[in-house]
């Protein structure tokens, strides 16, 4: 199983828009229903900063987030959204996004 952790802060006018998006993902998770793949959201209690998890089962050829259409309108516009974010290229957005995750393979 691969695990990844990721934790990020975002601006204080976004936190509707990021809460949005997240339950945006989860509504598109719950019908697409991928079995092998187990995500979670928190919002932490300074109300602007979030952790998820997403798990994914050995089984499973790739990460079926990135697909997602609610995934991809969550990273659209990614540096807007965050505290502190930088980059010019979509590109780089993710890079930097993804700087932030843990992972963990058991």
């Amino acid at each position: 199983m691969c695990i990844t952790i990721g934790k990020y802060t975002v601006k204080a006018d976004r936190v509707q828009e990021n809460i949005d998006c997240i339950l945006a993902i989860f509504a598109e998770l719950n019908e697409k229903s991928p079995p092998d793949l187990h995500y979670a959201s928190f919002n932490l209690e300074d109300g602007v900063s979030s952790v998820y998890i997403a798990a994914l089962d050995d089984s499973m050829e790739g990460n079926p987030l990135p697909q997602m259409d609610a995934f991809k309108a969550f990273v659209t516009d990614i540096r807007e959204v965050l505290r502190g974010a930088a980059g010019n290229d979509p590109g780089e957005r993710c890079r930097r996004l993804q700087y932030v995750f843990l992972e963990r393979r058991n």
